[in-house]
């Protein structure tokens, strides 16, 4: 390496010390060092050249810092020799090559970088020559040419910050949703009438192009949601809902900025709905522009509605023991499903634990009229709080045999005699709820007085 680089260790270690190893201002440098230059990204990093048809240019950063910010320097970033990056993959157990000379254009193996007295940064340029690292074909891919740089000065130079690798690899830029997966939102009585919502459709790289992508509001990702997450989530009415999207389209247009993003604008009214759970699933289905992909990870975006009925709103359910039934319970221990409606909290529901349940355990309850809308309430056991759930899942069913997830609880109470009271859920219409233990200490729970409340249209 280059003779002049000053060699701080016992400065590193005591900035480690004082600062943590990643604090990147200028109070990193102690205040004996009147100025101190580094690489504000140094180690190996990895440099994306995207097959875009154009030359990637990027910028070398060098910092000056210390006790006197003003002071005037000059430093070189300097091209490693072969015989300097060999030692760099001694040291650092690597085994690059260097990046042949045809896939860059810098300068003649040095730069200068002239500081002056207002400047804390300066940046050196390269341009990287896409279809020459791309001929380098598998090298590439592999890692294993590099372009390593180092930081030379007659002022001090951060020893730990003096060199950085840069390991070249070509990628296809990708377009994307900026959220993905579910995203739930919710509407409850008293609030807005009114929101609004956005969904950024992004590039990794500066666009140069006019091209549009096309957005399908797809009911087979919804019906796809549903079946994977045992749910029955309705379509958001075309009348609840507006976008800015022109025939399923969203124009890009060039030379905006390098983090491109374009938004899909959403504006939902809840006077156009029911209480109830709807979902708006976007797809991003195709892209006008050939050399750009789709990021199968990053396509979908579901757009989450809940619209809740405010707890005022929720009458008692009336329960019988002849309303109940489990085929989990456990026989002789507890009083059955009779107990979780008995007033007394002596007695308690077991589910069974003498033999491994093919599923996790439930209460189901059979309701005498049809509701959109529940709560529940339970006290754990008196005795001991062997059994207490950790997670309880509601399922709702219209029929008795398809049954829907709409909502997990967690953080129940651990103790003896505790009381819980869970929030309100909204389903489809339902005339059949089941309480079911989705996450246990031990394969089964046990709780006493179980009560519901409900809301019907």
């Amino acid at each position: 390496m280059k003779k002049n680089i000053i060699i701080l260790s016992i400065l590193g270690l005591l900035l480690s010390t004082l600062f943590g190893c990643k604090q990147e201002s200028n109070d990193e440098f102690l205040k004996d060092y009147a100025t101190i230059l580094y690489f504000i990204n140094s180690g190996e990093q990895d440099l994306t050249i995207y097959k875009t048809g154009f030359n990637t240019v990027h910028p070398i950063v060098v910092n000056k810092a210390g006790s006197d910010l003003s002071t005037k320097t000059t430093a070189t970033v300097s091209l490693m020799t072969q015989a300097e990056l060999e030692e760099y993959n001694q040291e650092n157990l690597t085994n690059y090559r260097l990046l042949p000379e045809d896939c860059y254009t810098m300068f003649n193996q040095h730069a200068n970088v002239d500081f002056e007295s207002n400047e804390l940064y300066k940046s050196v340029e390269v341009e990287f020559i896409l279809d020459k690292i791309e001929a380098l074909g598998d090298n590439v891919a592999l890692k294993e040419y590099a372009f390593p740089l180092m930081l030379i000065s007659t002022d001090s130079v951060n020893s730990k910050k003096s060199s950085v690798v840069y390991v070249p690899q070509v990628l296809v830029p990708t377009v994307a949703f900026g959220k993905t997966g579910y995203v739930r939102n919710e509407f409850i009585d008293g609030g807005s009438d009114k929101m609004n919502l956005e969904l950024l459709l992004t590039l990794p790289v500066k666009n140069r192009w006019d091209f549009d992508c096309t957005i399908d509001i797809s009911e087979e990702k919804l019906a796809e949601y549903n079946q994977k997450n045992n749910s029955n989530y309705a379509m958001l009415p075309a009348s609840a809902y507006k976008t800015n999207l022109v025939n399923n389209k969203i124009d890009f247009k060039k030379d905006t900025d390098k983090n491109t993003y374009k938004a899909i604008s959403v504006d939902v009214d809840r006077s156009e709905l029911a209480y109830g759970n709807y979902i708006l699933p976007f797809y991003l289905a195709a892209c006008s522009m050939e050399s750009f992909v789709i990021d199968d990870e990053k396509d979908e975006c579901l757009f989450g509605f809940s619209y809740v009925p405010n707890a005022s709103k929720m009458r008692p359910i009336s329960l019988t023991s002849s309303m109940l039934s489990s085929p989990h319970a456990q026989s002789g221990d507890g009083g059955g499903v009779a107990a979780l409606v008995d007033g007394d909290t002596e007695t308690y529901f077991h589910s069974s634990y003498s033999a491994p349940m093919p599923e996790n355990p439930y209460i189901q309850v059979n309701l005498d009229d049809e509701y959109v809308a529940l709560s529940f309430s339970y006290v754990t056991r008196k005795q001991n709080d062997n059994g207490t759930p950790v997670a309880i899942t509601v399922q709702t069913s219209i029929d008795g045999t398809n049954f829907y997830s709409v909502g997990t609880v967690g953080e129940l109470p651990g103790g003896k005699e505790e009381s819980y009271s869970s929030s309100v859920f909204v389903s489809q219409p339902f005339k059949y709820v089941r309480i079911v233990a989705s996450e246990t200490k031990a394969g089964y729970f046990a709780m006493s007085e179980l009560s519901l409340n409900g809301y019907a249209e």
